[in-house]
C-alpha cells in the first residue's frame, strides 16, 4: 500500500489550503475578492484610474493561470492514484453466494457459534446469544461445560482432586480409549507429595504410591519405576540434576490440562478442538488465500476441479491440525486414494495399488496381449472402439495404453492390410527410426552458437554430459559474427536468444501443466516436456508454439513414462525392453505428439501459409507423388481464413444444423458463436471438458479410429447433443456455462453400460455415417437410456437480450460462408406455386451466399442507431459527438466494478468534459464583460449593478463547480436569463450610453501576444479614448479593456453597432465588441 497511500498525500496536499501555495478555492476567493476591491474602487472615484484597471488585469491573468495549473496537478495526481490503485488490487475481491441460506444451515452455525462460547468459559456471552438467537442447549450440557471449566481452574492451581474424582467414574471410557489421565493425575499428585515437604520426607508419597499405583503397573510398569527410583536423589536440586530431571519439570503438571479437556470433550461426543478456532486458525493463516487464488487460476483456465475429497493445491497446515498422514506412491508419484490405496508388499515397501499391478512384470504382460497375441491391428481398433483393449482401474494409471498409441499413430506401412497380424518387430524398427531423428534435432537446436551446450544436459542413451564450454580451438569462429555482443545481420546469436525466450515462454506454461497431478510438478517432467515442445516449434516455423500443445503433449508423456521399464527391472524380452525403454520416454513422447500434431496442426494454423505448402495434406501417405484430388472447379480468390474458425462454423452451421435443427436454431437465435467453444474443444481434444482420466479413454477410441481426427468436429457435434437440454432451456449466459463448463456427465443408468466417453465416440461415428435429424434424435434417446438424461426440455426463457441479439447479428465474417441469425421455423406447409418455389430458392440462395445477413446486419444497425441519428440532427452546435454514434456492448449499470471501461466511455467523458469547459469559458467571458463595465457611464446604473450582482453569483457557480460539489450544470446559472436570451436569438448585445459625439474612436489592442508598453504613443491613444467621459458618444459592451489573458478565446474581427447605426471600422483589424 506504500504507493497508493504515498499518491494520496500528494492528492490531500494539492486540494488542502494549508502550504505554500493556496488551493484553487483560495485563487477564486482572490479573484473575488480582487474583484470587489476593483469595485469599491470605481465607485469611490470619480474617474477611473488607468493604473488600477491594469493591475486588476494582471491580477486576474496571474490568478486564472494559478488555477489552471492547479487544476492540472489535480486531475494528473488523481490519474496517478487511480493506476497505482489498479496496480495494487490487480484482482477483485472474492464474491461468494450465500452458504447459510436455508434455516437449517443458519440453526446449525448458529449453535456452533454458541457452543464455541461454552467451550471457552465464555458464559454470560453465551447465555446472551442464545437469548437473542433462540437457539436451544440443554441444561445438562451447559452444566458439564460449567464442570469442566471449574476443573480445569483448579487444575491450574495444582489441585487434581475433582479431575480425579471425575477420571474414576468414567474409568471404563477412559481404559476404552487407553487413556492415560488417570495415571498421569496420580502421578502428579505423587510428585507433588515428593516435593512438598523441606526436609525431603518420601513416606507419604510413597504411600500414595503404594495405595493408587498399583492398579497402573501392569501399563506403566517404566515409568512407575522411575518415580519410585527418583526418591534416591532428593531434594529437588539433585533431582534436577539426575537422569529423572524430567519429573521436576512443571510441565508435568500443566500437561493435564489439555489432556483432561480432550478427554472430557470426547466423552461427549465433540473434537477436541474448537471448530471455530481450527476454522479461523487455517483460514485467516492463509488457506482461504491460497483457495480463492487456486480458483482465480481454474478460471482462468475455464476449468473445473472434479474431485470433492481433494483440493488441486497444496495447503500447509500447522502440526497440531494434521490430523492423518498422506501416503504418495515412490513409484507413480500419485497420492494414494480410496480407488489407489498403499499396498504392503512382501519386502516391506509400501507403494500405490496402481503401481503394484504394474509391477510383476505386467507391462511385458501388456506388450505380448497388444503384440504377440497375433490380433490383427483392425481388431484392435474395433476393441480399442468398444473399451476393451485396455484393462481399466478407473485412473490415468492404465498399463499398455502407450503401446497401444504407437501401434495406432506410428504404422509405417500404410498399405498393408491391416488384417495382418501386429508385428512387433515393425513397431521397434519405427521407434528406433524416431529417437535417432530426436537425437538429432537435440543435438541441432540445444547447441549454442559457440558450439556448447547447456551445463547438465544429457543425451538419450548417454550417460555422460556434453561439453558446457569449449576450448578456444575448438571454437575457432568469427567473432565478428559470431558473438552474443555483436550487432551483425548474420549473428547467429539473435537466433539463440529468441530461442532462450521461446523456451522460457513455453515452461511457463509447463509448470501450469494439470496441477492436480504431482507428476506434472516434478523438474525433470517439466524440462522434458519444455524440450519436447520447442523442438517442435522450431522444426514447425509456420505453426510454431501454440498455447494449449503442452495439454496435448502432457497425457502422451504420461501414458510413455507409466509404461516405460528401468534398466534395473528384470524382464528377458529384448524386444519388451527396446519398446518400453524408460531411457527413451522423451524420444517416445516426441514420436507420439509429432504424430498427433500432424491432425491438430491445422486447427493450431494462425496464419496463411506460403502457396506451396498445404498443412493439411500430411496424413497422405504418398504425400511425395503427384496429388490427383485436385477440384475441377475454378479456383476462387477468397480472403484467408484460419482453419480453425472454418471447422468451427462448419460444426455448428453445417453439422448440427443437419443433426439437430432446433438446437441449431435456438444457439444461432441466442447468439452463440462457435467459435467460443470449438476453438478450446478441438485444440485441447477435450482434455478440458473431461478429467484426464476420461480424456484418455477417449484418445483411446479417437486414435483407433481416426488418426487424422477429422472425427473430432463430430464428437463437438455430440457433445452439443448431450447437453442439448440445458443449451436449450437457457438464455445466452446459461449457454455459455454449459458450453465453457461442460457438465460432468451422469452415472450410466445400468452396470453394464459403456463410459460415456466411449459413448460419445460410438455417437460421433454414427453421425459421420448418417447426418440426418433422425440420428440426432435416436442419440437423444440414447443418452436418456444409457447415461439418464431426459428427453423433455423445460420452459426456454424469452430471448430478450438486445446484446445476445446484436452478437448475433455481428458474427457475418466478411462475406465466408455463415448461417443466417434467425432459424428458419419449421411447419407444415402445403404444395407450393411456381413463384414461391422461385422465392424460397432465392431466399436459400441468398442465405448460402451470406447476403441475407449482411442486409439483416445492415438493417439491424440502422434501426439501432436510428434514434441518435435523429438527435444528431437537433444537436446544438458546441455540442461534440462522433458522426457515427456507437452503442456499448455492456451497459455501465451492468457491469462489473473490476471491468475496465471501454474505449467508447472514456471518449464520452472527455467529450462531455470538454462541452463543460466550453460551457464555463463563455460564462466567464460573459462574467468579466459584465464586471468591467463602468456605472459612471452608464445612463441608468441601477441595471447594471444588478447585472454585475448576477455575474458575481455566477462566477460563484463556476467555482462550485471546479471544485466538484456540483455534478449536474444549471444553464440558468451560469448567466443572466437576459444573456441566455440573446444567445438563443444569436444577436449581440449593445449597451446604449449617452455620451456626446466623440471623436475617431480609437480601438484597444487586447491579445496578449502584441503587449505594449504603458508609454508608447499607441497606448496612450487608446488609454485617452477610453478614459474620455461625457462626450455622448455610444459604446459597446465589449469596448474599453478587453478580456486579454482572460478565460475565454480572443474575439473575432466583426463591426460594432452604435446608437446613430453607423458603422465603426476595426483600424486594427483586432475586432471590436
Amino acid at each position: 500500500m506504500e504507493g497508493p497511500l504515498k499518491e494520496l498525500d500528494k492528492l490531500e496536499k494539492l486540494t488542502a489550503s494549508k502550504g505554500k501555495t493556496p488551493s484553487i478555492n483560495d485563487t477564486l476567493d482572490d479573484i473575488l475578492l480582487s474583484l470587489q476591491d476593483a469595485k469599491k474602487t470605481v465607485e469611490d472615484s470619480d474617474a477611473l484610474d488607468e493604473a488600477t484597471l491594469q493591475q486588476l488585469c494582471q491580477a486576474i491573468e496571474v490568478k486564472k493561470k494559478d488555477v489552471d495549473d492547479r487544476q492540472k496537478e489535480i486531475y494528473s495526481s488523481v490519474s496517478r492514484l487511480g493506476k497505482a490503485m489498479d496496480k495494487k488490487f490487480t484482482a477483485p475481491l472474492p464474491s461468494y453466494s450465500r452458504l447459510f441460506a436455508s434455516a437449517q444451515a443458519r440453526s446449525s452455525l448458529e449453535r456452533t457459534i454458541a457452543l464455541h462460547f461454552l467451550r471457552t468459559g465464555q458464559f454470560d456471552t453465551a447465555e446472551t446469544f442464545l437469548e437473542e438467537s433462540g437457539v436451544e442447549i440443554s441444561s445438562d450440557l451447559r452444566t458439564q461445560f460449567v464442570e469442566l471449566h471449574q476443573v480445569l481452574r483448579l487444575l491450574r492451581r495444582q489441585d487434581i482432586g475433582p479431575a480425579l474424582e471425575w477420571a474414576k467414574k468414567h474409568r471404563s471410557f477412559l481404559e476404552s480409549r487407553c487413556s492415560p489421565l488417570e495415571f498421569y493425575l496420580h502421578r502428579s499428585q505423587y510428585i507433588h507429595l515428593l516435593l512438598s515437604s523441606h526436609p525431603p520426607d518420601p513416606f507419604p508419597a510413597l504411600a500414595y504410591a503404594n495405595a493408587n499405583l498399583r492398579s497402573f503397573y501392569n501399563d506403566h510398569a517404566v515409568e512407575v519405576r522411575r518415580l519410585v527410583g527418583c526418591v534416591a536423589f532428593l531434594p529437588l536440586s539433585r533431582l534436577q540434576t539426575s537422569p529423572y530431571a524430567d519429573l521436576a519439570s512443571p510441565s508435568l503438571h500443566f500437561e493435564l490440562e489439555p489432556l483432561f479437556a480432550k478427554e472430557y470433550c470426547a466423552s461427549l461426543g465433540m473434537s477436541r478442538q474448537v471448530p471455530l478456532r481450527v476454522v479461523g486458525d487455517i483460514g485467516g493463516g492463509g488457506a482461504l488465500a491460497r483457495i480463492e487464488k487456486g480458483r482465480k487460476v481454474m478460471r482462468e483456465r475455464k476449468s473445473e476441479w472434479s474431485q470433492t475429497d481433494e483440493l488441486p493445491i497444496e495447503i500447509p497446515l500447522p502440526a497440531e491440525n494434521r490430523y492423518h498422514s498422506i501416503f504418495a506412491c515412490p513409484v507413480s508419484k500419485e497420492q494414494a486414494s480410496e480407488q489407489n490405496p498403499p499396498m504392503m508388499m512382501l519386502c516391506g515397501h509400501v507403494i500405490a495399488k496402481d503401481s503394484l499391478h504394474k509391477l510383476g512384470k505386467a507391462g511385458g504382460n501388456a506388450y505380448h496381449q497388444l503384440v504377440n497375441s497375433g490380433v490383427s491391428l483392425a481388431k484392435m481398433r474395433d476393441t480399442a472402439l468398444g473399451g476393451r483393449l485396455l484393462a481399466s482401474q478407473g485412473s490415468t494409471a492404465i498399463i499398455g495404453r502407450s503401446i497401444a498409441w504407437k501401434l495406432f499413430l506410428m504404422s509405417e506401412e500404410p498399405l498393408s492390410p491391416s488384417s495382418l497380424p501386429v508385428r512387433g518387430s515393425s513397431l521397434a524398427h519405427t521407434l528406433r527410426s524416431s529417437r535417432m531423428e530426436y537425437v538429432q534435432q537435440l543435438l541441432e537446436h540445444m547447441k549454442a552458437p559457440d558450439g556448447s551446450y547447456e551445463e547438465g544436459f544429457v543425451l538419450p542413451g548417454s550417460s555422460t554430459a556434453l561439453k558446457t564450454k569449449l576450448t578456444s580451438e575448438e571454437s575457432a569462429v568469427n567473432l565478428e559474427t559470431n558473438n552474443p555482443l555483436s550487432l551483425h545481420i548474420g549473428n547467429p546469436w539473435k537466433h539463440w536468444f529468441a530461442a532462450v525466450e521461446l523456451r522460457r515462454t513455453i515452461l511457463q506454461d509447463v509448470e501450469r501443466t494439470f496441477p492436480d497431478i504431482p507428476f506434472f510438478r516434478e523438474p525433470e517432467t517439466q524440462a522434458q516436456l519444455t524440450n519436447i515442445l520447442f523442438l517442435y516449434s522450431v522444426t514447425n516455423p509456420l505453426v510454431g508454439y501454440r498455447q494449449g500443445m503442452h495439454e496435448i503433449l502432457a497425457p502422451l508423456y504420461y501414458a510413455v513414462e507409466y509404461d516405460s521399464i528401468s534398466p534395473r527391472e528384470d524382464f528377458t524380452e529384448s524386444e519388451v525392453r527396446e519398446v518400453c525403454s524408460r531411457t527413451w520416454v522423451a524420444g517416445d513422447a516426441w514420436a507420439l505428439f509429432v504424430s498427433v500434431m500432424r491432425g491438430l496442426t491445422r486447427w493450431y494454423e494462425w496464419r496463411e501459409p506460403p502457396p506451396n505448402t498445404n498443412l493439411r495434406t500430411t496424413f497422405n501417405p504418398l504425400a511425395t507423388h503427384v496429388n490427383l484430388n485436385i477440384s475441377d472447379r475454378p479456383l476462387e480468390n477468397k480472403p484467408y481464413t484460419a482453419p480453425i474458425v472454418e471447422a468451427c462454423n462448419h460444426i455448428q452451421s453445417t453439422y448440427l444444423r443437419t443433426t439437430d435443427p432446433a438446437l441449431y436454431t435456438h444457439m444461432q437465435s441466442s447468439g452463440i458463436e462457435p467459435q467460443i467453444y470449438g476453438i478450446r474443444w478441438l485444440r485441447l481434444l477435450f482434455t478440458r471438458e473431461f478429467s484426464m482420466p476420461d480424456s484418455m479413454k477417449l484418445w483411446d477410441g479417437l486414435f483407433a479410429c481416426d488418426p487424422s481426427l477429422d472425427l473430432a468436429q463430430w464428437v463437438c457435434v455430440a457433445m452439443l447433443i448431450r447437453i442439448r437440454n440445458e443449451l436449450m432451456s437457457a438464455d445466452y449466459s446459461g449457454q455459455l456455462t454449459a458450453l465453457l463448463r461442460y457438465p460432468s456427465p451422469e452415472s450410466p443408468a445400468f452396470e453394464d453400460a459403456p463410459h460415456h466417453s466411449l459413448l460419445l465416440l460410438r455417437q460421433a461415428l454414427a453421425l459421420q455415417m448418417s447426418p440426418t435429424p433422425s440420428t440426432g434424435a435416436s442419440l437423444i434417446l440414447e443418452n436418456r437410456n444409457m447415461l439418464n438424461i431426459p428427453v423433455e426440455i423445460s420452459a426456454a426463457p424469452l430471448q430478450h437480450n438486445r446484446r445476445a441479439q446484436n452478437r448475433a447479428v455481428a458474427s457475418t465474417t466478411h462475406g465466408r460462408l455463415a448461417a443466417p441469425v434467425q432459424g428458419s421455423r419449421q411447419v407444415a406447409t402445403s404444395p407450393m406455386g411456381l413463384s414461391e418455389m422461385i422465392a424460397r430458392g432465392l431466399m436459400e440462395k441468398g442465405e448460402s451466399l451470406g447476403i441475407n445477413k449482411t442486409l439483416m446486419t445492415a438493417v439491424s444497425e440502422i434501426r439501432r442507431n436510428i434514434p441518435e441519428l435523429a438527435a444528431s440532427f437537433v444537436r446544438p452546435p458546441h455540442a461534440s459527438s462522433p458522426a457515427f454514434p456507437l452503442t456499448d456492448e455492456r451497459p455501465p449499470e451492468e457491469r462489473p466494478q473490476w471491468e475496465p471501461r471501454s474505449r467508447l466511455e472514456m471518449e464520452r467523458e472527455i467529450t462531455s468534459l470538454r462541452s463543460t469547459n466550453t460551457r464555463l469559458g463563455e460564462s466567464l467571458g460573459w462574467i468579466v464583460d459584465v464586471l468591467l463595465q463602468d456605472e459612471t457611464e452608464a445612463t441608468e446604473p441601477r441595471p447594471l449593478i444588478m447585472r454585475k450582482q448576477e455575474a458575481l453569483e455566477s462566477l460563484s457557480y463556476v467555482r462550485d463547480i471546479l471544485l466538484g460539489d456540483i455534478e449536474k450544470i444549471d444553464e440558468s446559472r451560469l448567466m443572466s436569463e437576459e444573456e441566455i436570451r440573446r444567445k438563443s436569438r444569436g444577436s449581440q448585445p449593445s449597451i446604449e450610453v449617452a455620451v456626446p459625439p466623440p471623436p475617431a474612436a480609437s480601438v484597444v489592442e487586447s491579445r496578449p501576444e502584441m503587449p505594449l508598453s504603458r508609454n508608447s504613443p499607441t497606448t496612450g491613444a487608446m488609454m485617452s479614448a477610453m478614459n474620455t467621459t461625457g462626450s455622448g458618444r455610444t459604446v459597446s459592451s465589449g469596448s474599453g479593456i478587453r478580456a486579454a489573458g482572460l478565460p475565454r478565446m480572443p474575439p473575432r474581427a466583426e463591426k460594432k453597432r452604435v446608437d446613430d447605426r453607423r458603422t465603426i471600422e476595426d483600424p486594427l483589424g483586432v475586432g471590436l465588441g
